[in-house]
Parts: C-alpha cells; sequence; structure tokens
C-alpha cells in the first residue's frame, strides 16, 4: 500500500495530491494533483471573491525528487468575477511567466551565479532563454532597483558600461558609491551606453540629491563624462585607477615602440639593447622586482630621456586603490 503525500508537504498551497507516477524508462516523477474543492476563487489583485467559470491544467518543473527530475500537474481556476470579467486564478508556488514551481527558480538562479548559463539548460533540460529569463526575474524580486525620483543621501556614484552578447550590445549600470550600508547597491540599468541613457537617470534625481553628490567614478568614455558635466555641474569627475593604469600602459606601449625604431634607424644598438624586452619592467610594481631587474630598469631610464620621463608620472602601482579626479570647467 503507498503512502499518501499531504500537499502542505510539498508546499502545493490550493492543490490535493491524486498520484505520485514514476517513469523508470525517463527517470521522471510526476506528482498529479487536482485543485482543493473546498477552496473558493478570490482575485489576487482587488481580493474580490468569485466563483470558478472552468477549471484549467499545466505542468510545472519542480526540483528533484529523490534524485529524480520531477513535474507536478496542476489544477487551477478561471475566476469568474463578474460579466465579462474572468481571471486566472493566482498559483503562489508557481514562478510568474515560468513553468517551474518558485523554489526550482530559485535554485537555477543560485546555479546561475557560479556557472554559464549554457551550463545551466544542459543541467536542467531548459533552453538557454528559459534560464535567463528565470534569472532576471529572481534578480528584479530580490534585487529591487529604486525609482531615481526617491533616491537620498548619495554623496558617491559609480557608472560604468556592462557589455553583452559578445560586445554587440551595452548597458549602462548606475550604482551607490557612498559609505555605509547601501554600499555597492544598483540604482539604475538600461539598454545604450550614450549620454542621453545616463542623462535619463540624472535628470530624474530629486534637485536635493543631485546637490549632495560630490563626485562620480567613470570609465574615460566621453558620452558619460558630457552628461555628467551637463547635470552635475558641481560634481567631481573620477577615473578609477584601472583605466588610468590601461590608458597609461598604451602611452608607454607606444614610446617605447617609437624610441625602439628610432634607434634601430639609427643604427644604435646601445639604445635598442635596453629597450628589447623592457615593456614588463616600465609597467611592473618597482617594489616587487628583483634587484637585477631594478638595475635594468636604472639603465634603461638614464638611457632614455622620454621613457624616463613618462615614468615619473605614470600613477602608483602599489596595492592601494588610486584615483584621478578631473576638474569641470
Amino acid at each position: 500500500m503507498g503512502a499518501v503525500i499531504p500537499a502542505k508537504i510539498l508546499g502545493l498551497e490550493g492543490q490535493v495530491i491524486k498520484d505520485v507516477v514514476f517513469n523508470e524508462e525517463s527517470g521522471w516523477v510526476r506528482v498529479i494533483c487536482d485543485r482543493d474543492r473546498r477552496r473558493r476563487p478570490v482575485d489576487h489583485r482587488t481580493g474580490r471573491r468569485g466563483s470558478v467559470n472552468r477549471l484549467l491544467r499545466r505542468t510545472v518543473l519542480d526540483v528533484p525528487l529523490g534524485g529524480h527530475r520531477c513535474e507536478i500537474e496542476i489544477e487551477y481556476a478561471a475566476t469568474f468575477l463578474s460579466p465579462g470579467h474572468v481571471r486566472v486564478e493566482h498559483l503562489s508556488f508557481v514562478a510568474p511567466k515560468a513553468r517551474v514551481t518558485k523554489r526550482y527558480a530559485r535554485l537555477i538562479a543560485g546555479m546561475a551565479r557560479h556557472m554559464p548559463i549554457s551550463t545551466v539548460a544542459r543541467h536542467t533540460g531548459l533552453s538557454w532563454d528559459s534560464v535567463k529569463a528565470i534569472e532576471c526575474a529572481h534578480l528584479a524580486e530580490t534585487m529591487p532597483i529604486p525609482r531615481p525620483q526617491t533616491l537620498e543621501g548619495i554623496r558617491y556614484l559609480g557608472v560604468d558600461e556592462v557589455a553583452r552578447a559578445k560586445g554587440q550590445s551595452y548597458f549602462t549600470l548606475v550604482y551607490d558609491l557612498s559609505p555605509g550600508a547601501g554600499y555597492g547597491r544598483i540604482l539604475w540599468v538600461k539598454e545604450g551606453r550614450e549620454s542621453a541613457v545616463l542623462l535619463e537617470f540624472l535628470d530624474a534625481l530629486s534637485q536635493e540629491c543631485a546637490e549632495g553628490i560630490e563626485a562620480v567614478a567613470l570609465d574615460m568614455g566621453p558620452a558619460y563624462i558630457a552628461a555628467v558635466r551637463e547635470s552635475l555641474p558641481d560634481a567631481a569627475i573620477v577615473f578609477d585607477r584601472f583605466h588610468v593604469m590601461q590608458m597609461f600602459g598604451k602611452v608607454i606601449r607606444d614610446c617605447r615602440r617609437a624610441e625602439f625604431k628610432a634607434a634601430k634607424t639609427l643604427g644604435d644598438l646601445t639604445g635598442q639593447q635596453p629597450i628589447k624586452g623592457s615593456l614588463w619592467l616600465l609597467l611592473s610594481n618597482r617594489t616587487t622586482l628583483k634587484e637585477t631587474d631594478q638595475g635594468r630598469l636604472d639603465q634603461l631610464l638614464a638611457q632614455n630621456q622620454p621613457l624616463a620621463f613618462l615614468y615619473t608620472k605614470m600613477p602608483t602601482t602599489s596595492c592601494q586603490p588610486q584615483i584621478s579626479a578631473v576638474g569641470n570647467p
């Protein structure tokens, strides 16, 4: 004699489990439910009570049961509220706009945090689009993004562009860098990386909030710089160390290449030798270099004035984060 599983144990509110079927060939467990006839339909939007117009059935995926993939066949009502007004009954345990339970959606979103979406899709048997939609819905529920008009007490903002689809599409991401509990929270996400995208956020801020912003951390994109200067003229524009060092590294590379070519053109073997293979010396933290490598670096800087000049102007390469502020005209 088989055991009866109460629906409450599985968290199937409003359902009555009628049967549990195991398909040995496919390895799937199927839980078959009927709607609890004692439950009167209620419109979840207005709280109005209605009557059952007709009964509908659907199948949703659930977390594995006993190590086997599980699907639940459920029955729910189309609720009659008034003539011409029929609304489908709300199912509290089913994820919105998805054919999975909420607990399975949480599991899928958790896996997507630590592995590629394609891997999660293969593991669960869902499509890539389904996994992505479940992850986005979970993030929207657990990390609600506030409306710009309601923000207050922000001193420092961070703005960055995030690539999607291998760089073919970009999003503008705005986050809070003010010290305190809200540090790092996302304030704004919108497709595009044009000046108008960031201006839409900045212009929506209240006057009090905008006037309280002291600095905005950006990459070196001219569109974002123009938006900040237009909307927050009193805020300092700050470049993080990563982008500063990235640009400075390019300048050193170009200068080193030009100096090597010039020495080669003049047939100056003495000038070529220190430059050859010296790029990593110029870009490394001097304090971490071996004594012999420091000697090579000193020799290069003593013989090549342009590289020596750039090296003295290079931002610090210590482990402490550094910033470079650009004054607004």
